[in-house]
């Protein structure tokens, strides 16, 4: 896998010969839809007591919100390059 990304090429699976499905990482691109835990995950900020978010600009909603939707007294880091 790690030779095909290094080769600009798209991975595919090969555990199998039958199997040559893209492998993808679980994560979200910009412009794919966000799954449906994230709606569960966001009922649950007004109650955490520490909010971390990685890996995002927080310039795209609805994750932009993420941050807001915490109540005043959480203790919030963001880690991003």
């Amino acid at each position: 896998i790690r030779q095909q990304i290094f080769d600009d090429q798209i991975p595919k699976c090969t555990r199998t010969s039958r199997c040559s499905g893209i492998i993808k990482p679980d994560i979200v691109f910009f412009g794919e839809d966000l799954p449906r835990r994230f709606q569960l995950f966001v009922q649950d900020l007004p109650s955490c007591d520490c909010c971390i978010v990685m890996g995002t600009s927080l310039a795209v909603y609805p994750f932009a919100d993420i941050v807001d939707s915490t109540t005043r007294s959480t203790t919030r880091l963001l880690i991003n390059r």
